[in-house]
């Protein structure tokens, strides 16, 4: 059986060309190529396919990551997938998994974690790190509501008062590229079609914290 062959994917050169060379450097990996999207990812299925994929999910922006995985897992369900990022959080970590991701990890993981990672998803083990696994019992653990969770929640909240996405983006300390996705995935679950519905949808029930203290105090 020979080494483990690997595609790097991250829209960082810089990064691609660091992570690829630290996973050179175990006898039982063979780095086959590096790609900074999508697109180029792709064009390393010609032939020879890589056994797994370690990749950003952010390229740029989870959705692209996500897309990506969709089109691995239809495509060539026999290679495996591990996330290397620094985003963390639930939806987007609870999507790549529904997505078939086998391992998920922050960027702030050692060599021998992500290449432990890489061994476990070739073997068909999934390996997640700790704030993954966090996230997924607080999502579990959330009080109830019939489709978002809470971080979708409050970007629908932000959505409903009014903010735009640079806004959104700033008020919850999170990457705009997140903030679009959680817009995206919102719009999705609901089906609805554009942020007015989004908020009409807020309204009713009862999830804009503004205009529920504003109707308390009208009512006093």
């Amino acid at each position: 059986m020979g080494p483990i062959k690997i595609l790097v994917v991250d829209r960082r050169a810089i990064v691609n060309s660091g992570i690829a060379l630290i996973l050179g450097g175990y006898a039982d990996f063979h780095v086959m190529g590096q790609a900074k999207n999508r697109e180029e990812a792709l064009l390393h299925f010609n032939g020879h396919s890589p056994d797994v994929v370690c990749m950003d999910i952010d390229l740029p922006g989870p959705a692209e990551g996500l897309e990506l995985i969709r089109r691995l897992r239809e495509t060539y369900p026999n290679t495996r997938v591990v996330i290397l990022t620094n985003l963390a959080e639930r939806a987007i970590v609870h999507q790549a998994l529904k997505e078939g991701v086998l391992g998920y990890l922050l960027k702030d993981a050692s060599t021998d974690e992500l290449a432990n990672a890489i061994r476990a998803a070739h073997a068909g083990t999934p390996s997640l790190c700790t704030e993954a696994v966090k996230g997924l019992v607080k999502e579990a653990t959330l009080p109830e509501h019939p489709e978002l969770t809470a971080r979708e929640r409050q970007v629908l909240d932000l959505v409903a008062r009014g903010l735009n996405n640079l806004q959104i983006a700033a008020e919850l300390h999170i990457s705009l590229s997140t903030v679009q996705f959680h817009v995206s995935h919102i719009l999705q679950k609901l089906a609805l079609h554009n942020r007015i519905e989004a908020t009409a949808f807020a309204v009713r029930h009862n999830l804009v914290t503004d205009l529920q203290e504003e109707s308390a105090v009208m009512a006093q």
